[in-house]
């Protein structure tokens, strides 16, 4: 049986959520993260950045790295389980 690894969707609506409920803007936060400005808009588009960017914005944020992103993995067969 030929078993292949699940793909994993990433989700950055928690980050998103999170900079509103704490009033930061996407400038403010790349600023004060020491990121450019086009890596929270890859994360907009949920896609990945450097790790090392994302504990950056952790930390400005005071939160952990599971409280801004979600991953969900993903079946070859549409998500669905056999």
């Amino acid at each position: 049986m030929d078993r292949k690894s699940p793909k994993t969707s990433y989700d950055f609506k928690k980050l998103f959520k999170m900079m509103i409920d704490k009033g930061i803007s996407k400038k403010e936060l790349a600023d004060a993260a020491g990121i450019s400005y086009s890596s929270l808009s890859r994360l907009a588009n949920n896609q990945l950045i450097h790790l090392d960017s994302m504990l950056s914005i952790c930390k400005v944020l005071n939160c952990k790295i599971d409280d801004v992103i979600e991953c969900n993995d993903i079946n070859s067969n549409g998500g669905k389980e056999i």
